[in-house]
């Protein structure tokens, strides 16, 4: 029989893990992150935007008239295409179907970009210094790459909630590095945060906010 104590610390560890999957999926909360990555970027009209990752294009709701290209893979398969056939994604928002674990499509490669947008997206992908290397290869002069991905506190406060399908978790020195390595500058780092007052129980009580998703902007070095 499980005993008090280690009762109550079931029961804080389930409502931490619902409280970061509903960070993760609410749509008020993917949506706040969408609008901030698009303020982040400061699109302008007409720029040329790349988005690996790209779901259901959601981000297109958050930037004005931009020359946009989408890439994901077997999105058939993915959770946010339910609402909406894949089909009618791609000849709607110039989708590309392609594995990128390969790199960017030989296409992608000849072309420039002014914006790439990687929304909770490079924690997936196994090869993911060789693709933002790919990417700095392909801005514009003036051109960035937007950056969202979970930050390591979620497996602070979490250590088993977080999603099973990431490979990887980036701190902000990992990412600081990885612009490094690909001849790039980190010349943005925010995020969104998440109130996890329950976890008041067991940490001071002097913190309520934990940052929840990093957001970093990578620009070419000038």
């Amino acid at each position: 029989m499980m005993n008090m104590k280690r009762f109550q610390t079931h029961q804080v560890s389930k409502e931490i893990e619902r409280r970061l999957e509903e960070s993760r999926f609410n749509p008020e909360a993917v949506n706040l992150r969408l609008k901030k990555a698009a303020e982040l970027a400061d699109a302008k009209e007409n720029e040329k935007v790349l988005d690996l990752g790209c779901g259901n294009s959601k981000i297109l709701k958050f930037l004005p008239t931009v020359e946009y290209t989408g890439i994901d893979y077997k999105p058939a398969r993915t959770k946010s295409f339910a609402d909406d056939p894949p089909d009618k994604i791609f000849r709607r928002n110039n989708v590309i179907n392609h594995n990128l674990e390969r790199g960017l499509p030989s296409q992608i490669r000849k072309k420039k970009f002014d914006i790439i947008f990687m929304l909770e997206f490079l924690e997936h992908i196994e090869n993911f210094r060789t693709l933002v290397m790919q990417c700095g290869q392909i801005l514009s002069e003036g051109g960035r790459i937007i950056i969202s991905t979970p930050s390591n506190m979620r497996l602070v406060v979490f250590p088993h909630g977080e999603g099973h399908d990431h490979i990887h978790c980036f701190r902000k020195t990992n990412l600081n590095n990885l612009a490094r390595i690909c001849g790039l500058k980190m010349t943005a780092f925010k995020g969104t945060f998440i109130w996890i007052p329950i976890l008041h129980t067991f940490i001071s009580s002097d913190q309520t906010w934990y940052m929840d998703f990093f957001l970093v902007k990578f620009e070419k070095i000038r």
